[in-house]
């Protein structure tokens, strides 16, 4: 599959897992997906995650379901680089603590 897509860039070769999607060939646009967040070095990271999504959505984990467990370490991943790169963070006292503060500070 990698040397089908040798010459495309990771955003192309998403472009053509998104085409896959559209036609509801989901385990081939899994495949695809996976392999425009591979060769991304994992910084498209919406190729990964819709690869993560589409594997979740057709239970294709592999044996045992041995994938899963990577899968939701590369959701972990991401989450947390996309809140780095896109959030702040504001260290404040919202009138309670645990389930309360959480609720008050719009995180619960």
């Amino acid at each position: 599959l990698a040397s089908q897509y040798a010459n495309k860039s990771p955003e192309d070769i998403y472009n053509i897992g998104t085409t896959y999607f559209n036609t509801k060939q989901y385990e081939r646009a899994s495949e695809i997906f996976e392999l425009s967040c591979a060769k991304s070095d994992r910084r498209l990271s919406v190729a990964c995650t819709n690869a993560v999504y589409l594997r979740t959505n057709i239970c294709d984990w592999g044996y045992k379901g041995e994938g899963f467990e990577r899968d939701m370490e590369i959701v972990v991943e991401v989450t947390l680089e996309e809140m780095r790169a896109f959030r702040t963070t504001v260290q404040a006292d919202y009138g309670g603590n645990g389930e309360e503060g959480r609720r008050l500070a719009g995180m619960g």
